[in-house]
Formats: C-alpha cells, structure tokens, sequence
C-alpha cells in the first residue's frame, strides 16, 4: 500500500511537471509572439515617423512606375526591325 501511495504521487509530480513545462513553453512563446509584435510596431512607427505624413494613417504611400504608355505600347506592339513599315500605306491604299 505505502509503495502504491509512492508511484501515485511520483505520478502526480511527473504529470504536475509535465503540465508545467508545457504551460510554461506555452507562455514563453506567447511572450516572444508579444515581443515580436511589438518590435514590428515600434519599427514601422519608427520607419513612419522618419517620413512626412502623407495621409491617413501616417502611411506612406506606395511608389508608382513613371511609366510612358507611348513608350510601353510601342516596345510591345511594334517590332523593332521596323518588319510591318509601310504597312500603314498598303492599307490606305485598299481603303
């Protein structure tokens, strides 16, 4: 009986450590989930704070492409080696 009351409360403690362990890895990880949410926060006010504001939210606003369409339509639609020149005209021409 005395050897029965031992094992049970060697039980209880390994699972009482095991419980432990295991909350406390839990809350460790939550600790570094908070840590790095607020590092990211601190850095983006940071990064904000180093600009202008620029509208709601203090958000800079993502950069454009100066793009020229003229250009963009012609390095796409028209060969370079100038292959369909006087194409125009033939097609005036049967018009």
């Amino acid at each position: 009986m005395e050897n029965y009351r031992k094992l049970k409360n060697t039980a209880y403690f390994v699972l009482l450590f095991a419980l432990h362990s295991l909350v406390s890895q839990t809350w460790i990880s939550k600790q570094e989930q908070l840590l790095d949410i607020i590092m990211r926060h601190y850095f983006i006010i940071r990064n904000v704070q180093e600009t202008p504001n620029m509208g709601p939210y203090n958000r800079v606003p993502p950069r454009r492409l100066k793009i020229n369409p003229l250009e963009d339509i012609q390095e796409k639609f028209i060969p370079p080696n100038n292959e369909y020149a006087g194409l125009e005209e033939t097609v005036s021409e049967q018009i």
